[in-house]
C-alpha cells in the first residue's frame, strides 16, 4: 500500500516515536512526504516491512474513521484544497477524497498529495491497518 502526502507543508516529527517499518500497515511500500513543499521529496521504500496474516479486528474498522478524523483535524483539513465528504455526517471514510479501501471496508491507501496541507501528522495515523 501507498501513502502519498508529498507536497504539503507538515511540521513536526512524522509519526512521531515511531520507526518507519514499525507502522502498522501491513503492506506499506512507500511513504512520501515532502515536510516543506519544496517540490523534492523523499520516497522511503519499507522493504524491512512485512504482510502478516491475522484475523481482521472489528475494532480495528471501526477506529479507523477516527483516526481519519484526527488525521483532518491535525492537519488542518478545512484549509485543504479537495476535502470532498470529509467528515460529512453519513459517509463512509472510504467515500473521503484521497482514501481508497479493500472489499473489507479496510483503508488500502490515501492520496492527499498535492492539497495545501499543514500542521502535524498525528501518532494514531500509524494505527490505520
Amino acid at each position: 500500500y501507498y501513502v502519498y502526502l508529498d507536497h504539503n507543508r507538515f511540521t513536526g516529527d512524522i509519526l512521531s516515536g515511531s520507526p518507519l517499518c514499525d507502522l502498522r500497515f501491513d503492506n506499506l511500500y512507500t511513504l512520501v512526504v515532502d515536510c516543506e513543499a519544496h517540490g523534492a521529496y523523499i520516497e522511503v521504500n519499507c522493504d524491512c516491512c512485512t504482510y502478516c496474516e491475522e484475523s481482521r479486528d472489528p475494532a480495528m474498522l471501526a477506529s479507523q474513521k477516527s483516526v481519519l478524523e484526527e488525521f483532518f483535524q491535525s492537519t488542518n483539513g478545512t484549509l485543504w484544497n479537495v476535502k470532498t465528504n470529509w467528515l460529512v455526517a453519513g459517509t463512509n471514510e472510504c467515500d473521503w477524497y484521497g482514501v481508497d479501501c479493500d472489499y473489507e471496508g479496510y483503508v488500502v491507501d490515501i492520496d492527499l498529495a498535492y492539497n495545501s496541507m499543514s500542521g502535524t501528522i498525528p501518532s494514531s495515523f500509524g494505527q490505520l491497518k
